[in-house]
């Protein structure tokens, strides 16, 4: 996946991307980067955080982390969102997105 121009930088204990979540979807998956914020795509619900829930666990399996390393912290309310996946530079990351093949 191309990942230039996706907004992701070090932060304290991991590192901040900024992504941009498209609830109810068709189809789950990780859709590329736009206005500098990684497409996620998922099946559920912008309801009681089940879609941030269904972001963060995406998000966890293409950086190759558990689920509990991978936080909304800003934005949980809002479409567009900078979660933190603890544990991880931003370098590493990106590349580990870049990598990350959709099935």
């Amino acid at each position: 996946m191309d990942v230039a121009g996706l907004e992701c930088a070090d932060a304290e204990g991991g590192a901040l991307v900024t992504v941009r979540a498209y609830p109810r979807s068709r189809r789950e998956g990780l859709d590329g980067v736009r206005d500098h914020a990684l497409r996620v795509r998922v099946a559920a619900a912008a309801d009681k955080g089940k879609a941030n829930q269904a972001v963060c666990t995406l998000l966890a399996r293409a950086v190759g982390l558990p689920r509990s390393a991978v936080t909304v912290k800003t934005g949980a309310a809002r479409p567009r969102k900078r979660v933190r996946v603890h544990g991880m530079r931003a370098e590493q990351v990106r590349a580990r997105l870049a990598a990350y093949e959709t099935p």
